[in-house]
């Protein structure tokens, strides 16, 4: 899972920038959107799916809605 980094974050164990698009695996992705939510959000540009038209449309279950 993608996670952006939004705030400064730092702790005994990691540090991350501002912007940094971070890849972890999903235990560790939650783990941050939960506890530090405010300096974490769901990289959704990493969820996007091409159309049969060529657009890019957003997976939008990341923020619990129904991908149609």
């Amino acid at each position: 899972m993608k996670i952006t980094c939004l705030r400064d974050y730092n702790s005994p164990a990691v540090s991350y920038k501002v912007g940094q698009s971070i890849d972890l695996d999903e235990t560790r992705a939650k783990f941050l959107l939960v506890n530090a939510s405010k300096s974490f959000e769901i990289d959704l540009t990493a969820m996007s799916t091409e159309t049969q038209t060529g657009l890019v449309a957003p997976d939008r279950r990341g923020r619990g809605g129904r991908k149609r």
